[in-house]
C-alpha cells in the first residue's frame, strides 16, 4: 500500500475576530456547564420574535416566511420550550412523551426556518410509525418502527446529514438504532456490553492556506488499537467518513485525516465556512453537545447510506412515546431491564443534545457546552 500523502499545511482562519471551527455553524457559541434552560434557549427565543427576529432568521436561511410562516416558527419554538421545560418534572415512564413533542415542535421550527412551505397543516404528520410483533413473552428487541413516504420525520432526514431517507415502508429494530446514539454512547455499551456503532475523535477543525479551506481530524491512535482498526481501515470501516476524508502524514502524536475536497475562497476565509459546515455535516459527524468539551464522533459502518443523527433521535424518541402512550404495560415491564437507561437517562440527555444540535442548525452558530 502506497504511503499516505502529506499533511496540508495551513492555519486557522477568522471573520471579524471571532475564529472559524467545524460544526454545523462556522461560529461557536459556548455555554457554560453552569448554564441555566434560559441560556440554552436564548439564541432561538432571539430569532423567535416577530420583526427583527424573523428578519434575521430570513437573512441566516436566505428564506422568506409570510406572516402565517412566521407565526407558525414562534409557535414552535414556544410550545418546544414548554415540553422541554416539563420533561425533567415527570417520571421516566413519562418522559419520552413530553421530549418526544419538544422534538417535534423543535423540529418543525428548523424546518419551518429552512423550507416555509414544508410545515404547512397538511404536510406534517409524524413521518414513522410503530410495529409490535406480540409474542407469548415480551422482549424489547421486538421493537420495530416503520418508515412512513411523507412527515416531519422525511422532511427532517432528507434535509440532515447525508440526506438519506429510507423507502417508505422500510421497518428498522429500535434496538439496533441505540448503537448509532451519540448521548447514549456510554449508556449503550454499560447496558449491552457492546460497542457503539461510532468512533470518538479527538479533535475536528478547519485550516485554511491558499485560497482553500479544509477540515482535519484527529483521532487518538490508542482508541483506534483499542477497537483492531488500522489507521488506514478508518475510511473503509467508517465508510461515509471515508467518502470525504483520507488519511495523512502529519506530525500530530494522533492519526490524521483530511477533507478530501476543499473549499474554495476570494478576500476572506469566511466565504468557505458554508462549503465546510456541508462538509462536517455530510461525513456524518455527531457531536455530544450535553458533555463539557464536545465530545464527537464519526460513524463506525461500512455503509454508505445512514439517517442522521437527529433523525435517529427523533424516531426513537417516537417510538418511545408510542410505547407510553398505547402499551404502557410494556413500558411498566422494562422498569429495572436493562433497557430501562433509554427512560431513566437518555431521554433527559438526548433533549438536550438535540436542544443544541437544531439550535446550531436554526442559527448556523455551533452551539457547545465548554
Amino acid at each position: 500500500m502506497a504511503a499516505p500523502p502529506k499533511a496540508r499545511a495551513g492555519k486557522p482562519g477568522r471573520a471579524a475576530g471571532r475564529l472559524i471551527v467545524a460544526g454545523l455553524g462556522p461560529f461557536e457559541r459556548a455555554l457554560s456547564p453552569r448554564s441555566t434552560t434560559a441560556d440554552l434557549w436564548a439564541s432561538l427565543d432571539a430569532l423567535a420574535v416577530e420583526g427583527n427576529g424573523i428578519e434575521r432568521l430570513q437573512e441566516r436561511h436566505g428564506t422568506s416566511l409570510d406572516a402565517e410562516a412566521s407565526r407558525r416558527f414562534i409557535a414552535y419554538v414556544d410550545q418546544a420550550r414548554e415540553y422541554y421545560l416539563a420533561i425533567p418534572d415527570v417520571s421516566p415512564v413519562a418522559k419520552p412523551l413530553l421530549g418526544y413533542y419538544f422534538v417535534l415542535n423543535l423540529t418543525k421550527a428548523l424546518l419551518t426556518a429552512v423550507a416555509p412551505t414544508s410545515t404547512q397543516p397538511d404536510k406534517i404528520g409524524h413521518g414513522t410509525s410503530p410495529r409490535f410483533s406480540r409474542k407469548r413473552r415480551y422482549r424489547f428487541e421486538q421493537e420495530s418502527l416503520a418508515i412512513s413516504q411523507d412527515g416531519v420525520f422525511r422532511e427532517l432526514a432528507t434535509r440532515t446529514g447525508t440526506t438519506f431517507c429510507n423507502n417508505s415502508g422500510d421497518q428498522l429494530r429500535v434496538l439496533d438504532l441505540l448503537a448509532f446514539l451519540p448521548d447514549g454512547f456510554d449508556l449503550y455499551s454499560d447496558s449491552t456490553g457492546n460497542t457503539p456503532k461510532l468512533l470518538p475523535i479527538d479533535r475536528c477543525y478547519p485550516l485554511f492556506a491558499n485560497k482553500e479551506g479544509w477540515l482535519r481530524i484527529e483521532i487518538d491512535r490508542d482508541e483506534l488499537r483499542q477497537r483492531q482498526i488500522g489507521l488506514e481501515d478508518v475510511p473503509k470501516r467508517c465508510a461515509i467518513f471515508g467518502k470525504h476524508f483520507r488519511l495523512v502524514q502529519s506530525d500530530q502524536p494522533t492519526a490524521s485525516y483530511e477533507s478530501i475536497h476543499t473549499a474554495s475562497y476570494g478576500r476572506a476565509t469566511k466565504e468557505a465556512a458554508s462549503t465546510l459546515c456541508d462538509s462536517f455535516d455530510e461525513a456524518l459527524i455527531a457531536t455530544n453537545r450535553t458533555l463539557t468539551g464536545a465530545h464527537r464522533f464519526i460513524v463506525l459502518s461500512e455503509r454508505k447510506q445512514l439517517l442522521s443523527h437527529e433523525a435517529v433521535t427523533f424516531a426513537v424518541l417516537h417510538h418511545l412515546s408510542s410505547m407510553v402512550r398505547y402499551r404502557p404495560q410494556d413500558v411498566e415491564r422494562l422498569n429495572g431491564t436493562r433497557h430501562f437507561w433509554l427512560f431513566s437517562s437518555w431521554v433527559e440527555r438526548a433533549c438536550e443534545n438535540y436542544l443544541l444540535n437544531l439550535a446550531s442548525r436554526i442559527t448556523l452558530e455551533e452551539h457547545v457546552i465548554r
